[in-house]
């Protein structure tokens, strides 16, 4: 059984708003793991694969849907799903000029 580390993995300061706070802290202050399954029901990725070959199929019939898409579209809908998530040097460079406004 594999198991899941989230820890200082990247991605602790968003953790409160996919699951909840309290479930945040359990995992992260205790530096719990969990298998695929339970990660899966708990939100930390959207799907769990028993084998390489779901995985595979999954990937490919995904990339198969957003090839049928412009190039446009989708840079922009990435570049829309960035605006509330920043990536950390974004934040670091916000703290860093005192939260004023750009």
């Amino acid at each position: 059984m594999a198991s899941v580390y989230l820890p200082w993995s990247g991605g602790q300061l968003f953790l409160g708003s996919l699951v909840n706070k309290g479930r945040a802290k359990e995992y992260a202050l205790a530096a719990k793991t969990s298998d695929g399954p339970t990660g899966a029901a708990i939100g930390w990725f959207n799907h769990y694969y028993e084998a390489p070959e779901g995985l595979r199929s999954a990937v490919n019939s995904l990339a198969q849907r957003i090839a049928l898409f412009p190039a446009v579209g989708l840079n922009e809908t990435k570049t829309a799903w960035s605006y509330p998530n920043p990536p950390p040097s974004a934040c670091c460079q916000r703290i860093r000029r005192g939260f004023r406004s750009s």
